[in-house]
């Protein structure tokens, strides 16, 4: 169990001891995707919580992002609020201090503008100039590339993304409540567990 106020954590201490383990050595360069399993409040969330919270006093330059699926969303929903959670300031892993989040959060426009524009165009068209600050966005209305090449495209760009960022900052993504994504999350979340190598 865990509480917020007090950061107290108690019992899943080997669970939670493999899981550091696995993060360590992805955060020491052997990249790789981690499930966490277990029935309906069961203490998965508050696992996790403490893991990252492990994590960020260990290196305060850590950063956390989080995607919830939910049932019936749109497509890439929970890699959408991935994008969201870093590009947000105020939602960056808890209470972190504005002296650091802020910073983080350059970055991540600074790599997106550099490598990924097309992917928050895609994702949040509407709000896309506002998130990166630009008035001029190029016209793409005469792609005609199939669903197939858009897909290839879309992850090539997602992933550039996230190795740019983790080439800047330790970066642990978490996907919650798996079980209820689309089909196209799960395919690109396959491709970041294949692409994710150093």
């Amino acid at each position: 169990m865990t509480t917020s106020d007090a950061s107290i954590f108690v019992g899943r201490e080997a669970e939670l001891q493999n899981l550091l383990q696995f993060a360590r050595e992805a955060l020491a360069g052997k990249s790789g995707v981690a499930f966490v399993t277990g029935k309906a409040g069961s203490g998965k969330t508050a696992l996790i919580e403490e893991l990252c919270r492990r994590l960020c006093a260990e290196d305060e330059r850590m950063v956390v992002a989080v995607g919830r699926c939910k049932r019936g969303s749109v497509s890439y929903f929970p890699f959408r609020a991935l994008l969201e959670d870093l590009l947000a300031p105020s939602s960056l892993w808890t209470n972190r201090a504005s002296a650091l989040r802020d910073p983080i959060c350059e970055v991540v426009r600074d790599v997106i503008r550099e490598v990924g524009v097309e992917v928050v165009r895609i994702f949040f068209p509407s709000g896309a100039a506002k998130i990166l600050d630009q008035e001029v966005q190029p016209d793409f209305s005469g792609m005609t590339l199939s669903k197939d090449v858009e897909q290839v495209q879309l992850f090539g760009w997602y992933t550039q993304i996230i190795k740019a960022i983790s080439q800047r900052f330790p970066l642990i993504l978490l996907l919650e409540d798996l079980d209820l994504a689309d089909v196209s999350s799960l395919h690109l979340l396959l491709h970041l567990g294949r692409e994710m190598k150093p």
